[in-house]
């Protein structure tokens, strides 16, 4: 093989790792984007949980009150949703 095809040879395999590093490093953003997500979240329902009455903001300055409830409703996976205590979705938030 000549200097040159085996330049070229390597030029490609190079590439094609920076390809695979670039979605690499996507992905790995992607993952600590969702894990914080989950642990924002995780935080969110153990104040929950430790209110009493509660504050649920809809969004525009507006608040929906809501006092005696201990339940949410969780994605429990391919977007089926089911209700559930908020100690049950901290378990579930916290496993995933």
């Amino acid at each position: 093989m000549s200097d040159k095809a085996e330049l070229q040879r390597i030029a490609r395999l190079v590439e094609v790792n920076r390809q695979r590093l670039q979605q690499i490093e996507d992905q790995l953003t992607q993952l600590l984007t969702v894990n914080q997500e989950h642990e924002e979240t995780e935080q969110t329902l153990l104040a929950l949980q430790q209110q009493g009455d509660k504050m649920i903001p809809l969004g525009s300055g507006v608040h929906f009150p809501s006092s005696g409830t201990d339940k949410v409703v969780v994605d429990l996976g391919s977007n089926i949703f089911g209700e559930r205590s908020i100690e049950s979705a901290i378990e579930i938030m916290h496993s995933r």
